[in-house]
């Protein structure tokens, strides 16, 4: 082989190799920018399902209703309608489309702001500007006692997500 031929192989060689260095280093860039989104989304995520939470329970400190089944559920135990005294175990809520009992606010924020009750497959409500959605979940936890979940989804390249966080309000 002249030395004509061995440099235009060794241009291709190196060529080749360069290639394949620029594209892992392209592939390692965008799965780093995807993890760092993912990240963030969940850090998000997490805020808006305990911001749910918090309202759940600025709703029972402030006796603001529960709406089910176009029934207004009142936290005060003193209520004729409340929601201390709704069964929300599991199957309580079938007649709504669930075996759980699923809300979503509406009107919020502001002055006649409410947890409406949902139908189990929905997805819940759209946060405005974000890609996320939230539902709360009201089930029995014992006879003076309810267990709220806050549940907020979202959706990116890499499929569904969601994140949960769990409290137990008292009827005090």
């Amino acid at each position: 082989m002249n030395q004509r031929g061995q440099s235009l192989l060794e241009m291709v060689i190196t060529i080749g190799v360069a290639v394949v260095i620029i594209v892992a280093l392209t592939i390692t860039t965008v799965k780093g920018l995807q993890s760092g989104q993912f990240a963030q989304n969940q850090v998000q995520a997490a805020k808006l399902a305990q911001e749910g939470l918090e309202r759940m329970r600025s709703f029972r400190e402030n006796d603001v209703p529960v709406r089910l089944g176009g029934v207004d559920y009142s936290w005060s135990a003193s209520a004729s309608q409340t929601i201390w005294g709704v069964n929300f175990d599991p199957g309580a809520c079938a007649g709504f489309g669930g075996s759980n009992c699923y809300f979503q606010f509406l009107n919020c924020p502001g002055p006649s702001c409410y947890a409406q009750g949902i139908i189990a497959s929905t997805e819940g409500e759209v946060i405005p500007g974000t890609i996320f959605r939230r539902k709360i979940m009201i089930e029995d936890y014992s006879v003076d006692n309810k267990k709220i979940t806050s549940i907020v989804t979202w959706s990116d390249t890499s499929g569904k997500h969601e994140s949960k966080v769990v409290t137990v309000l008292s009827n005090y």
